[in-house]
């Protein structure tokens, strides 16, 4: 079997871990981990919790880290195409061969652990985590960027010792797992901190934050909250955004006022890491967030007319991508291609969203999650009673549907963004993915 076919083989393996559900816990990975090596110790790192904006942030530390001239290995979930986009050094993602020799390492572990039980069963998020350590002690990277899964108290990636905690804003989401309060979600968020471990968070609700400093004291960790409205939006279009802080103009090519909340969460971890050393001035960082991307937010796929493709998948990213398409869309009716997931906040999401749309498409995704269309179509219409909404049986289809000469906005679900991104980079591709599904059957379409 040639290493293409070994590698699909072995990433539908790693799917398949699902069955086991999300065990929250660190027992299992701190075994993995031990019998591996400890190779979360062969690094420096900086770790990132909260609800959203943890991708966009280390993406931009992940830059100015590199910007220093060290070697960076960035750890980030879900991935859009790719299982290999979750692993990433020096932005280049493991190639396949790197992850099948390094799951052939594990495996015997992986069977010796499992042999005594559901207990030692190690779920697809925690080996994930255990094949992004090993890669990146493998590449000799100087430090490591590292995302969250879920939470952060029983995260697996809590299993590190890092330089610096950082916490993002923090909503509802994963409310089955993390609580139904933004306090209890905040208080396993701010599970990652440590003691004596510097730590920023970004300034939020005023709930959210008592529970940030109550933790913090807990821990005996230093933390301090940056405040985003110290940078001022100059300008916008869809190459990016100038804003000024400390008097100087800054550049950064995400688009959207969430993030220039994210770009000054970003600068402070920069000046932390540069009181303990690590050569991050102005010029570094700032070159840094002028080139940093990160694909499924905001991206815009093309420009006559507009198509952009976002991931947001709560409230809040939904009012945040709303507020950005209303200014950089042109003012008129879109079209939207929408999905998400059935445990997600989806009539939320589709009253900010809806009311931006001419012509709706409603669509699953290839996840036992995925939103039935028919059943929130409803949604669309109470929205927007003057849209058009319709359901299709897939992304490609909605595709080819949709009215010509207007914007168009995919959103909803990275799930969903996996898919266009797919259909748009290769019109003649399969549009049901392997990658990141699992095999996992698509709403059935009698009940759309």
């Amino acid at each position: 079997m040639d290493t293409a076919a070994r590698y699909r083989r072995l990433v539908e393996g790693l799917y398949g871990l699902r069955r086991f559900g999300v065990r929250l816990g660190l027992d299992n990975i701190r075994e993995l981990c031990r019998r591996i090596g400890e190779p979360q110790r062969a690094f420096r790192s900086v770790h990132i919790a909260g609800t959203n904006g943890k991708g966009s942030v280390a993406a931009m530390v992940e830059a100015m880290l590199r910007g220093s001239g060290k070697r960076v290995g960035l750890f980030t979930s879900p991935h859009l195409v790719s299982f290999t986009e979750r692993i990433q050094v020096d932005r280049v993602p493991v190639s396949e061969r790197e992850v099948l020799d390094m799951y052939d390492a594990m495996r015997p572990h992986l069977e010796e652990m499992a042999s005594v039980g559901p207990r030692g069963q190690v779920t697809f998020f925690e080996v994930t985590t255990a094949l992004a350590l090993m890669a990146f002690r493998s590449a000799g990277v100087d430090w490591a960027v590292m995302e969250t899964g879920m939470g952060g108290r029983l995260d697996a990636t809590n299993l590190l010792a890092p330089a610096l905690c950082v916490i993002t804003g923090i909503d509802l989401d994963h409310m089955e797992y993390l609580g139904h309060t933004l306090e209890a979600i905040a208080r396993e968020k701010a599970g990652i901190l440590k003691a004596g471990v510097p730590a920023l968070g970004l300034r939020q609700r005023p709930e959210v934050e008592r529970v940030l400093v109550e933790v913090a004291a807990e821990k005996g960790a230093p933390l301090e909250f940056v405040d985003p409205s110290g940078l001022k939006a100059v300008s916008a279009n869809l190459e990016g955004q100038v804003f000024w802080r400390d008097g100087r103009e800054w550049r950064l090519r995400l688009l959207g006022e969430h993030q220039l909340a994210n770009a000054a969460l970003a600068l402070a971890v920069a000046e932390t890491l540069a009181a303990q050393g690590v050569p991050i001035d102005d010029a570094v960082a700032g070159r840094a967030l002028a080139g940093v991307d990160w694909p499924g937010r905001f991206q815009v796929m093309g420009t006559d007319p507009l198509v952009v493709l976002d991931g947001a998948h709560n409230p809040a990213g939904a009012a945040a991508l709303a507020r950005c398409f209303a200014r950089h869309g042109g003012g008129g009716p879109c079209n939207l291609i929408f999905s998400a997931l059935s445990d997600k906040a989806v009539g939320e999401m589709i009253g900010f969203l809806a009311p931006l749309a001419g012509w709706a498409a409603v669509v699953p995704v290839a996840s036992s999650r995925s939103i039935c269309p028919g059943e929130v179509l409803g949604l669309f219409r109470a929205a927007n009673p003057t849209c058009e909404a319709r359901t299709f049986p897939d992304f490609r289809a909605a595709w080819r549907a949709r009215p010509e000469g207007r914007p168009t906005l995919v959103a909803g679900s990275l799930f969903l963004v996996g898919e266009a991104l797919s259909v748009l980079r290769d019109p003649g591709s399969d549009l049901t993915p392997t990658e990141g599904t699992g095999g996992e059957e698509k709403c059935p379409q009698s009940r759309a």
